[in-house]
């Protein structure tokens, strides 16, 4: 053959004939026409119809223009047409029914091929075997026109009648896809093989099958690149198409899956009632897959209670992880989330405490099983949302920055509420699902977490503790070197009780905790203490089910009284609105000639810094100028004062205009400028008097928040 005929080789567009040779068809058959057309058109029929009989009996050629015509059908039409012009329509006519059989016989030709390929003893139809790996699923077959071994994924591609093997990578497959069971979305499991072995990733469903959303997995280790995307997306969905794939439960949050409670997520591992399926975890991000990391136990149970007896004595460190095994029964007993901070100077054992309440379930170990504050304040609603009814475990609270402290705030209040903040849904009606949890918020500070969000609901809602957590340094090295060998083997013990619980045992269960609570409430001073009853009873039971259920070493101190002691100490200073009242009024005595008497013969000189306010005689209040009475309430921690002004006026503490927390008072002309608005504290708010405390008309004393005595307010 020769290789200089321009009518052979390849054709530039990857067209090749099924002779030895390739021949590029339109080529054929404009040599052939233009060989008609040369002919004298005074020669006989037989010697214009000569080159036209000869292409027909050059089987290779024609084979070559049946091909061409299946991929170039213009060009092979219009030389058609020529032909028709030259040796009559109906020859043209023919012609055309002579190619459309070729194509019609060749693609016969291929399917049988293919057949053969498929069929061939060096291939595998059946994936399982295909991969030699016999935990894939059984019968999933090897979708038509590629071909897969361990090592390479192969797509099939057709060009000119012959079957070629065009390599994508290594193969990348689907085992499984996973229905969410909180919201129904699908994800799918991917497996994948290299020299260490089978790897998995479960994934967005909408990650896997896109190429852009694969393309980004490669972080992950997965066999992926921009150029291979598009044929592995294109070999996923047929996979993922297939019957044979199984389709399984799994869920993207830990804790408890679905409304039944039959299931608990701790960290990848599923701890299921006997009778239901395993739940599958799906990480939507790399964080989320970080956190399941840290929830692993290692060492062993013994050497865990060990540990824990070597501080028998230490109630503080005790108290952090009864707070700690709270999580999985806030839940199950519809009790609110509530948070414990330690507080304190470097090397009280802060800490080694956050790692006590860690080690019960995860890694005691700071960047994985606890995080720090500041680093911490962006993501810390997503973590909660991701753990849901697992603890969740900030350190260092006075890292966070002085102008970074109302975030925090915004955010405490966020995880103890249990609710991230409601996200537009773009594209859709109606908004995006939000995330809630049930969780116990475990922290460290120096001057304690609740100065961020000074508020009621805050304060009584997170316990301060203020006493040391170890008796001396060594013993926090000792103790934190024994947790980081032994640790994350309680939770499993405390959930495997607690999932599939019956409904008359769960029953049980609520009313023993009212029954608590009411016990704990009795003792309350105030309705702040009465809420603060709420999760001692929570962390009550989860004393019991630790040391009468899984037999875990009493401590040699009273912990629960210890630490109710301490929250009645918090809970007494908790009301902010009172507290507010008495450091106002100390001010003003220790102001007393800051205060205008509201006369210019009294012989007052006004302060360098201007009146704080004014006191006249026959006036039942004390008018203060309400800048200045912001800045000081500012300075001594209680946050912006509307909230504080608010709840004076609900009390009959100040005298306010009708819309206003401010009252429009006579100012004595002269001395206080053109200022007519002021904050009105009457005499009688003054602490000590009994009317000070009192509910003001209107005010119900059963009202919510009211103490077991009946008033709603404490004296």
């Amino acid at each position: 053959m020769n290789r200089d005929d321009p009518t052979h080789g390849d054709n530039g567009r990857g067209e090749t004939s099924s002779s030895g040779g390739s021949r590029d068809g339109v080529a054929v058959l404009r040599a052939a026409v233009e060989a008609v057309e040369a002919v004298d058109s005074d020669a006989s029929k037989a010697a214009r119809f000569a080159p036209y009989h000869a292409f027909l009996q050059d089987v290779p050629g024609f084979r070559a223009v049946v091909a061409s015509s299946a991929v170039r059908g213009s060009e092979i039409e219009a030389l058609v047409s020529r032909l028709g012009l030259a040796i009559g329509a109906s020859v043209a006519e023919k012609l055309r029914g002579l190619l459309r059989a070729g194509r019609a016989d060749q693609k016969d030709s291929i399917r049988s091929t293919l057949r053969i390929v498929s069929e061939d003893d060096d291939e595998a139809n059946d994936i399982r075997t295909a991969l030699d790996w016999t935990e894939y699923p059984g019968d999933v077959t090897v979708p038509s026109g590629w071909t897969v071994t361990r090592e390479a994924l192969s797509r099939v591609r057709i060009v000119d009648r012959r079957v070629l093997l065009e390599r994508v990578g290594r193969p990348l497959v689907v085992t499984r896809r996973i229905v969410d069971a909180d919201d129904g979305s699908h994800s799918v499991e991917l497996a994948w093989h290299d020299r260490k072995g089978w790897h998995t990733a479960r994934v967005p469903r909408s990650l896997a099958l896109d190429t852009r959303g694969l393309v980004r997995l490669a972080d992950q280790g997965l066999p992926v690149s921009g150029s291979t995307a598009r044929d592995l997306v294109d070999w996923l969905t047929r996979l993922d198409q297939s019957e044979g794939i199984p389709v399984e439960r799994g869920t993207a949050r830990m804790g408890w899956v679905g409304r039944s409670r039959d299931a608990y997520l701790l960290g990848a591992r599923c701890i299921a009632a006997p009778s239901v399926d395993a739940t599958h975890y799906i990480p939507a991000t790399t964080g989320a897959r970080q956190l399941a990391e840290a929830i692993v136990p290692l060492g062993t149970w013994e050497g865990w209670c060990a540990a824990m007896a070597s501080v028998h004595d230490r109630p503080g460190l005790w108290l952090a992880l009864y707070a700690s095994c709270c999580a999985p029964l806030l839940r199950l007993l519809d009790a609110p989330n509530f948070g414990i901070d330690f507080a304190g100077k470097s090397g009280t054992g802060k800490t080694t405490a956050l790692a006590v309440a860690v080690a019960a379930y995860g890694m005691p170990r700071n960047g994985r099983g606890y995080r720090a504050w500041n680093a911490s304040i962006a993501g810390a609603e997503g973590t909660a949302g991701v753990l849901c009814d697992l603890p969740i475990a900030l350190n260092e609270g006075q890292l966070v920055a002085p102008q970074d402290r109302p975030k925090a705030g915004a955010l405490l209040y966020a995880l103890i509420e249990g609710a991230g903040r409601t996200k537009g849904a773009l594209g859709r009606l109606g908004l995006a699902s939000v995330d809630d949890w049930r969780t116990v918020l475990v922290s460290t500070s120096e001057e304690g977490i609740t100065t961020w969000a000074p508020t009621d609901g805050v304060k009584a809602r997170i316990m301060v503790i203020r006493d040391p957590a170890t008796a001396t340094a060594a013993q926090s090295e000792r103790l934190m070197a024994a947790l980081r060998r032994h640790h994350g083997h309680l939770f499993p013990r405390i959930v495997a009780g607690l999932v599939g619980l019956p409904h008359d045992q769960l029953e049980e269960a609520r009313a023993d905790y009212a029954a608590r609570l009411d016990a704990y409430a009795a003792s309350a001073r105030s309705h702040v203490g009465r809420r603060a009853a709420q999760y001692m009873a929570v962390i009550d039971i989860a004393e019991k089910l630790i040391h009468d259920r899984h037999h875990v070493e009493r401590p040699s101190v009273d912990v629960l009284g210890w630490a109710w002691a301490r929250i009645l100490a918090e809970a007494g200073e908790a009301d902010q609105a009172l507290r507010a009242l008495e450091t106002t009024w100390t001010w003003i005595s220790a102001c007393d000639a800051a205060f205008s008497r509201g006369d210019a013969t009294s012989g007052q000189k006004m302060p360098g810094g201007g009146w704080l306010g004014w006191s006249l005689a026959d006036s039942r209040f004390v008018g203060i100028v309400p800048e200045r009475l912001y800045e000081m309430l500012g300075r001594a921690g209680y946050g912006h004062p509307d909230s504080i002004l608010a709840q004076w006026r609900d009390r009959g503490w100040i005298v306010c205009d009708k819309g206003r927390l401010k009252h429009r008072g006579r100012t004595a002309s002269g001395r206080m400028g053109e200022r007519n608005y002021m904050i009105a504290l009457l005499h009688t708010s003054r602490p000590g008097d009994e009317d000070a405390v009192s509910p003001p008309q209107g005010v119900d004393a059963s009202s919510e928040g009211a103490d077991l005595d009946g008033a709603p307010y404490p004296s």
